[in-house]
């Protein structure tokens, strides 16, 4: 045993004399049983702490010491280890260096053939953008040769329009002062006789023969009225046809101004291609702020861009000269009253209000006893059209953006169709108000609708660019492709036939499209429209299409054959709806300028314009009488005119 051990029993053989020493005190009453042993326990104590403190000293010493001695022969192995690590450092650099002296070595051979054949490709690139140059030099002076042919007919034609358009103002002119001096002669030798036999007669009759003459002054007068009445309106046509030839004249003269621009434009693209020397510059210069790019490929697009341009132009020229035929043969044609149109006096008889949205749509029964409107609120209501009270709310939309955008009544008005927003046609049971189908198939708003006038089917138009053909009486859609341009092109009108042969569609690609409704095959493709067409609309006699436009303008087609027939330009906003009288001979147009307009669509005269809505006409609708026209506007209202 230690003597730490030794210590220990010593210590616990006094603790047990104290307790039994305090034990004895507590017997004997006596203090110095239990003082003694306390005492010499509590020096033995402190003495043996010293001595413990000493021991653990010495114990930790020894454990240093042989924790020294094991680490002795590991820091030896570490000497050895860094010298032995020093030493391969050393071989594995002049390893290196040599390796990396025979890579250089090697780099230097195949990086010299490189050089070579470098230069020889800047060389044979010098050489072939020379010959780029060159020929890119003979296209320029081939597109100005062309250009130059492609105008040269046009001036040629420009020309011989306006010696024409001499020519017959010339004409005109001789013929009305021919049918001038022909009148006056023939006054003249209608009253010459007469002042013959007046000399002659005696003074009994000479205040009959003053009665007479005064009778003859006075049917001569009237002679030189009927006269002036028969040349006042070639006189209005010829000051008509000179101001149209002036805006010609005008439009042409603008045109070929932007024209030469696309031109100029297109030779300092071309004189930019020459001004380059070496490749160098088109590899090394990187398009900056400051030094913008000069690539090929860009100067290429700009070329390519400016020959469009220029088509554009001469696209444009060609139009204005076909609008301006189609005007001049469009017949001018005196109002007659046998067509007993409306007249001028037309008023507002009621305001209806109840939506919250803009009324996109109104469409008037066929008994002429209800009325329906859809609006962006996503409700389409119900009125008494004679009273204008508010029936019933037909329909309520779920979701956000859900406006009606279109609607239509079947030809018998049991049935009632919604277009709306949320890509989906909707037929509802007139008279009971329960959805009958829901027609799904189009990915994008539904613009317009119509039925076919046995109402078996209906045609829908979309902002997904397709025209659908749907099976009325099940809610099928008829599997036709007929769709317009894949460019920002969504449908915006489309109409039937009254046979029912034949659908026209209207679009945001500036054309109106004619469709076989049995083959869906594209017939015809009206072009002449210069912005989105919105509005389409088939006179009930199934001869004429009447189209409006954002470009401010209305033009008329002969439905059969596709070929325009008139251009109505009046003070127009951008057309956005139609509607014909059941006649054929009315038309009622809504635009942008807030205006609803009354045209004599046989004419082209402007009958009568209504003013009170507040903000853009979306619809209209018209009774079968034409006494009677319906019109919505954004300003959240619907109005109620009537003549007369």
């Amino acid at each position: 045993m230690t003597k730490r051990h030794w210590l220990e029993i010593t210590e616990y053989v006094f603790i047990a004399g104290s307790a039994l020493g305090t034990v004895a005190a507590a017997t004997t009453q006596q203090v110095v049983y239990a003082a003694a042993p306390l005492t010499i326990t509590m020096g033995l104590n402190i003495a043996n702490r010293q001595r413990l403190n000493q021991l653990s000293r010495e114990q930790q010493i020894a454990e240093i010491a042989q924790v020294h001695r094991s680490i002795e022969p590991i820091n030896q192995q570490i000497a050895q280890l860094d010298s032995q690590t020093k030493q391969q450092f050393e071989q594995l650099k002049e390893s290196t260096q040599q390796q990396y002296e025979a890579s250089i070595a090697q780099t230097h051979q195949l990086v010299e053939p490189l050089n070579e054949q470098f230069t020889q490709l800047d060389s044979r690139t010098q050489q072939q953008f020379e010959q780029l140059k060159e020929s890119t030099q003979q296209q320029h002076e081939a597109s100005i040769a062309q250009i130059h042919q492609l105008v040269e007919p046009l001036n040629e034609q420009f020309t011989q329009l306006d010696n024409r358009t001499q020519q017959q103002i010339g004409q005109l002119e001789e013929s009305i002062q021919q049918q001038y001096k022909e009148a006056v002669a023939q006054a003249h030798q209608l009253i010459e006789p007469l002042n013959e036999q007046l000399t002659k007669l005696d003074s009994k009759t000479q205040k009959q023969l003053d009665e007479l003459n005064k009778s003859n002054q006075q049917q001569h007068a009237a002679i030189l009225v009927q006269a002036y009445q028969s040349i006042e309106p070639i006189n209005q046509h010829l000051t008509q046809l000179e101001k149209q030839t002036q805006q010609v004249n005008q439009q042409r003269q603008q045109q070929l101004e932007q024209l030469k621009d696309a031109i100029v434009r297109l030779q300092n693209t071309i004189s930019q291609i020459g001004d380059f020397k070496n490749s160098d510059r088109l590899a090394e210069n990187p398009e900056t702020p400051g030094n913008p790019s000069v690539s090929l490929d860009r100067l290429g697009q700009e070329i390519e861009e400016g020959v469009r341009e220029i088509g554009e132009n001469i696209r444009e020229i060609s139009g204005s000269l076909k609008d301006l035929f189609i005007e001049l043969a469009t017949p001018k044609v005196s109002p007659d009253s046998s067509l007993n149109l409306p007249s001028t006096n037309w008023q507002c008889l009621q305001t209806l209000r109840g939506h919250s949205g803009k009324v996109k749509s109104v469409a008037i029964a066929p008994n002429e006893q209800v009325l329906a409107s859809g609006s962006d609120d996503q409700t389409v209501r119900l009125w008494h059209l004679e009273t204008g009270e508010e029936i019933r709310i037909l329909t309520k939309n779920s979701g956000w953006f859900n406006g009606i955008k279109a609607l239509a009544f079947s030809p018998n008005g049991q049935i009632l169709a919604s277009g709306s927003d949320d890509y989906t046609i909707k037929l509802w049971q007139l008279e009971t108000g329960k959805e009958l189908y829901t027609l799904t198939g189009h990915m994008g708003p539904v613009q317009s609708i119509a039925f076919s006038s046995d109402g078996q089917f209906l045609v829908s138009g979309s902002d997904d660019r397709s025209v659908k053909l749907w099976q009325a009486t099940t809610g099928k859609e008829i599997p036709l492709l007929m769709k317009h341009s894949d460019w920002f092109a969504g449908v915006k009108s489309v109409a039937i036939d009254p046979d029912g042969k034949i659908v026209a569609s209207s679009s945001d690609d500036k054309t109106i499209k004619l469709w076989d409704l049995t083959t869906g095959r594209n017939l015809f493709t009206l072009t002449g429209h210069t912005a989105s067409v919105k509005s389409l609309v088939i006179s009930p006699d199934g001869q004429t299409l009447v189209s409006g436009s954002d470009d401010k303008t209305i033009r008329l087609w002969q439905l059969t054959t596709g070929k325009p027939i008139g251009i109505i330009k009046g003070d127009l906003g951008s057309v956005s709806t139609l509607a014909v009288s059941l006649d054929s001979k009315m038309l009622v147009s809504g635009s942008s300028d807030k205006t609803i307009q009354i045209w004599n669509l046989t004419t082209g005269q402007e009958i009568a314009i209504l003013k009170g809505h507040t903000g853009a006409v979306h619809s209209v609708a018209l009774s079968s009488d034409g006494y009677t026209v319906i019109s919505s506007s954004s300003d959240k209202t619907i109005k109620v005119w009537r003549c007369g």
